[in-house]
C-alpha cells in the first residue's frame, strides 16, 4: 500500500517539475531585446551589433559583437547560431543552457522573470559568474498574458 502512494507522488511530483519546465520554455520562446550585457565584468551593450536574441523551439539566435573589445577578454564571440534548453533543479533554481560555439553565452545560466508592471512589460535576467544579461519579451501582450506573467514571475523566483 506504501509503495502504491510512494509511486502516486513521485508521479505527481514529476509532472508538477515536467509541466513547469514547459511553462518556463513557454516563457522564454520569443525574441527578446537586450537592455543590458555584462561578461567578466564589461559591459557589452555598445559592442552588440544586434541587440536581440530569438528562441525558437530549440534553437536560438545569439547577437553578435564587436569582436575588436571582445577578442581583448577572451571572447570568440563571432557564432550568432545555438541551441537552448531550461530545465529545474532540486533547489528550484530554473537553468538556461546554451550549447554553441559562442563563449560568452556557452553553458549554464540561472534564469528568472521580472514582471514590470509600470511599463507593462515581460523581462528575464539570465545570470551566472561571468554573464549578466536583462532582456525585455517583444510581442507581449501584458494585460491578456497578465496570469502566465505571473505564473513565469513566481515559478523562477
Amino acid at each position: 500500500m506504501e509503495t502504491k502512494y510512494f509511486k502516486i507522488s513521485l508521479i505527481l511530483s514529476l509532472m508538477i517539475v515536467c509541466s513547469c519546465n514547459n511553462s518556463i520554455q513557454k516563457g522564454v520562446e520569443g525574441f527578446w531585446t537586450i537592455d543590458k550585457i555584462v561578461y567578466k565584468k564589461k559591459d557589452f551593450f555598445f559592442d552588440v551589433l544586434s541587440n536581440i536574441i530569438i528562441f525558437k523551439n530549440k534553437d536560438c539566435t545569439l547577437p553578435i559583437l564587436d569582436l575588436k573589445d571582445a577578442e581583448n577578454l577572451g571572447v570568440l564571440a563571432c557564432d550568432k547560431k545555438g541551441r537552448w534548453k531550461v530545465f529545474t533543479l532540486k533547489s528550484n533554481n530554473s537553468i538556461i543552457e546554451f550549447d554553441t560555439e559562442n563563449e560568452m553565452f556557452r553553458g549554464k545560466h540561472n534564469i528568472r522573470f521580472i514582471k514590470d508592471e509600470h511599463n507593462k512589460l515581460l523581462k528575464m535576467e539570465i545570470t551566472s559568474p561571468n554573464l549578466y544579461i536583462l532582456c525585455t519579451k517583444g510581442l507581449v501582450n501584458y494585460d491578456s498574458q497578465n496570469n502566465m506573467i505571473e505564473e513565469l514571475v513566481q515559478e523562477t523566483n
